[in-house]
């Protein structure tokens, strides 16, 4: 199928064939938003190094210590997002009360004895 040809109706296309066409994935990205994400994501992780390097070096520890944690979690958070964006949430639209069922049994599970409590509070 090459790029600009329409869908036959029922056939799926691949994820490769999705990202370069009219509607791909790529266009629909909002970059602005993606990068603004980064660059604020990026402030952050330096914020944390510069605040936690000398306590860690006078500690006898790695300085780049929560550098590395941070910026782990940032690239696990950009992972999700990037998954998130190739999901199509109208899908929820159907499974919706059985979400919103389990979220209440969840809820409600804390209050059972399934629950623990550490220091007053229960969860």
């Amino acid at each position: 199928m090459s790029v600009g040809a329409p869908a036959r109706p029922g056939l799926r296309r691949s994820l490769p064939s999705r990202f370069g066409d009219r509607d791909g994935l790529v266009r629909r990205i909002d970059w602005v938003l993606v990068l603004a994400v980064v660059a604020l994501s990026m402030i952050g992780a330096i914020l944390v190094w510069s605040a936690t390097r000398s306590k860690l070096a006078a500690a006898g520890l790695a300085p780049n210590g929560y550098l590395t944690k941070d910026m782990l979690n940032i690239g696990i958070g950009m992972v999700v997002a990037g998954a998130t964006t190739m999901f199509d949430y109208r899908v929820l639209r159907a499974y919706a009360m059985i979400l919103y069922g389990l979220s209440i049994l969840g809820l409600l599970a804390v209050l059972s004895p399934l629950g623990v409590t550490i220091n007053g509070a229960h969860s």
